[in-house]
């Protein structure tokens, strides 16, 4: 499967234009990689001013590992180095850039600078293709950097808008126009001083109902500051295909238009001034990218069909003032805590909340403009219960991003457990509910840190408002597959059953990971369902499944597996999934001994979803059920290597080898009740 990692690469052929050194061409072709690597251009020889805009265009080749167009990516940089560099540009996927790995000629951006670039400073530029393993040949790379203000687009649609007072009835505008094949709308809609802010409680929704735009009603738009920034955009949130925008006041939510969602200020707010609202017909798909848009009033669109998305718009605009929020109810955050090693650790019950503010993402020295890590110990789960942890997010100016925290995976096989902080999930404003962050606790792992999770909060600069973080547990009811199967080897895979990309890990009676049985994508490399077979004695089981990514704290095991860079979490008895992509199905295959499988039906019903599947084995001897039974075979304690090799006839050599360990009899005679389970 695809994802996409932070990485740069080597030029050759360089050359700068004499008489003029903004113009600077690197005719290639040149491998680029997904190792992030830069490019000298030679800041020195660009002639002294203020350069505002500049423009990319290039011809793209693929190479090995399975690159698309639209991975390409760049950033024009201060220094030689991407990590701590000021970044003049990175506009992300070009114009004329697909989901595919199909040749490209003239691909282009074009982007307002921020900040600018003073002439004869350092420049640099830095290129990767984003996909693991891949690379991609440019040629032709052309830049062009130019001076000038950057200047507001020509609208053909506007409206001034005025808000009236707290409690008094909402103001509504509709503004007729025309879309023509091909092109963008612009629309000026004028703010008054003050703005839209959450403290002063205003709000502007946008939607576009009862818009016709050929051929099936898809419409994108992109919200623009006075200043060429873009603040937010829109595919889908409105009815159907139609896109809608909320700004500012979120204590009162207004009903959803049509079909679409609440309005509750999810794109943030707006600054006093002219802002500019673009309309197009077909907006940033990856897949069919017709129109691009970039800061700076930058929009690059066009299509091969002339006829494509023409439409008569209707921009529906209702403003109003809603109260003003209340301060946050909950646990105070300490700074610093900017990093993992700095985390804020929080004992949560069900209801308990974190209270913080962040305004940046940095990672040093504490304060408002860096990163809020916390280190959360939910409710611990009853003998072999499995909880659900919920984080919700609430703010009065929801302009964070929370994710949850896990560490990176390297290698081809099997996987090595870096120490990167890496991202695991994104909470997102389009789930039910929104702006939400999940995770599974399960198992009696004895690790001090079982079970605990790292959130992340990241902030944005002009958010003044602090963010609550709510806890819920839920107990989870295991999927009954109805499977009983004989004692042997066991098979269990989504490969003929399913079309989704699949990833699963199975897990022993007292809920902990059976070591290398799991499956992401077929040790083939040829499908993204997954297969694997261990064998089983008696007991029952449970199999973790989710689409892709589906984590916990084990290395991707090198059988049955041909992708091992996936990131895992940090702790033992934590599963998380990193997908908001709902009712997929999961239907997988049980069998034993290569006979005829059983197909269990599951399906992923909503965003960050795991099922466990359980099922039994019958027959033979029950492992690890005599309870002086309390090690593997190799004296190691049962409660640190759950699923090794383990007698089934009673205590042997390991066993008695483990009496004393930290973790042997004395630990689990220790727990008193919460031993129940522990061992059999």
């Amino acid at each position: 499967m695809k994802i996409r990692t932070a990485a740069l690469l080597a030029f050759a052929g360089l050359a700068v234009s004499a008489a003029q050194a903004q113009n600077i061409t690197i005719p290639g072709p040149i491998n680029v990689t997904a190792a992030i690597a830069t490019q000298d251009l030679n800041g020195a020889g660009i002639p002294a001013g203020t350069y505002t805009k500049m423009t990319l265009s290039m011809d793209w080749l693929a190479g090995a590992g399975n690159p698309y167009s639209s991975e390409a990516v760049w950033a024009l940089l201060n220094q030689a180095t991407f990590a701590g560099a000021t970044q003049y540009a990175n506009p992300g996927i070009a114009f004329g850039a697909y989901g595919d790995g199909d040749p490209r000629t003239g691909m282009q951006w074009a982007v307002a600078l921020n900040p600018t670039y003073s002439g004869g400073d350092p420049l640099f530029l830095g290129t990767q293709q984003t996909f693991a393993g891949s690379d991609a040949f440019w040629s032709n790379i052309s830049i062009t950097l130019t001076t000038g203000a950057i200047a507001p687009p020509a609208f053909t649609m506007s409206q001034t808008v005025s808000f009236p007072g707290l409690a008094a009835p909402y103001n509504d505008y509709t503004v007729s126009g025309d879309l023509a094949a091909n092109t963008v709308t612009w629309m000026k809609i004028t703010i008054p001083s003050g703005g839209v802010t959450v403290p002063n409680g205003r709000f502007v929704d946008i939607n576009l109902e009862n818009t016709a735009i050929a051929p099936d009603g898809d419409s994108f738009i992109v919200m623009y500051g006075p200043d060429g920034a873009i603040i937010a955009s829109d595919d889908d949130d409105g009815s159907v295909f139609l896109s809608a925008l909320s700004f500012g006041g979120a204590s009162t939510p207004r009903a959803a238009v049509g079909s679409g969602v609440v309005s509750d200020g999810r794109d943030g707010v707006l600054p006093a001034g002219d802002c500019y609202l673009a309309i197009a017909g077909l907006g940033d798909d990856f897949t069919s990218p017709l129109t691009r848009f970039y800061r700076g009033f930058n929009v690059l669109s066009g299509s091969p069909d002339a006829t494509a998305n023409p439409g008569d718009l209707k921009v529906n605009i209702q403003t109003g003032t809603v109260p003003a929020p209340t301060g946050c109810t909950g646990q105070g955050e300490t700074e610093p805590n900017d990093s993992k090693a700095l985390a804020n650790l929080f004992t949560m019950n069900n209801g308990d909340a974190i209270c913080g503010n962040s305004t940046g993402t940095g990672t040093t020295g504490g304060g408002a403009a860096t990163f809020d890590y916390y280190l959360v110990q939910g409710v611990t789960p009853a003998a072999g219960q499995i909880l659900q942890n919920r984080i919700l997010y609430s703010s009065s100016t929801p302009t964070n991003t929370v994710t949850l925290r896990g560490l990176n995976q390297t290698g081809t096989g099997p996987g090595i457990i870096g120490t990167t902080d890496t991202t695991l999930q994104t909470f997102s404003a389009t789930t039910s509910p929104a702006r939400f962050v999940q995770w599974f606790t399960l198992g009696n792992d004895a690790d001090a840190n079982a079970r605990r999770m790292y959130v992340r909060v990241a902030g944005v600069a002009g958010s003044a408002g602090d963010y609550r973080l709510e806890y819920q547990s839920t107990p989870v009811t295991p999927v009954e597959s109805g499977v009983s199967l004989a004692a042997g080897a066991v098979t269990v895979s989504t490969a003929g059953s399913s079309t989704t990309d699949t990833d699963f890990w199975v897990y022993d009676q007292n809920l902990n990971p059976i070591a290398d049985f799991a499956s992401d994508d077929e040790d083939s490399g040829l499908t993204l369902q997954g297969t694997a077979t261990k064998t089983l004695s008696a007991g029952t089981y449970y199999i973790a499944i989710s689409n892709w990514n589906l984590a916990n704290n084990q290395a991707t095991p090198l059988a049955n597996n041909s992708y091992f860079t996936a990131p895992v979490t940090d702790f033992p008895g934590t599963i998380i999934n990193s997908s908001t992509t709902a009712n997929s199905d999961l239907t997988l295959l049980l069998s034993v001994d290569g006979g005829t499988p059983s197909p269990v039906v599951v399906t992923k019903a909503g965003a960050f979803d795991v099922q466990f599947v359980k099922f039994t084995v019958t027959g033979g001897a029950t492992a690890g059920c005599n309870p002086a039974d309390i090690a593997c075979d190799d004296g190691t304690p049962l409660s640190a290597a759950p699923g090794c090799t383990n007698s089934t006839t009673g205590p042997n050599e390991g066993d008695y080898n483990a009496f004393f360990a930290a973790d042997g009899f004395f630990f689990q005679a220790g727990q008193g009740a919460a031993a129940i389970g522990g061992t059999c």
